[in-house]
């Protein structure tokens, strides 16, 4: 690809930038480092170039019960949703 070469995306009709691209392929790196930088996650560096490990620290897993607690709200809620289209479907 060349630089600046648009690339069409599946969200919009308008061509992108490749930069565009690039952009939403560090956002998740850059999510990374905030949480970092908030004392969630820490990095390993591994031996092979170029690679990264993330882990949890105490911190971020003392987040575990309350994410649990909003995957159980998902997990309800997606089958009362079910429940209640089903209901309202014509016999």
């Amino acid at each position: 690809m060349r630089h600046g070469a648009a690339v069409r995306t599946s969200t919009s009709s308008q061509p992108a930038t490749s930069s565009d691209a690039r952009h939403r392929a560090l956002a998740p790196r850059r999510k990374l480092r905030e949480f970092e930088a908030d004392g969630l996650v820490a990095h390993r560096p591994r031996r092979v170039p170029s690679r990264v490990e993330y882990g949890l620290t105490a911190l971020g897993r003392s987040l575990s019960p309350v994410v649990e607690q909003l995957k159980a709200w998902g997990e309800y809620y997606r089958s009362s949703a079910r429940e209640s289209r089903a209901s309202a479907l014509p016999s």
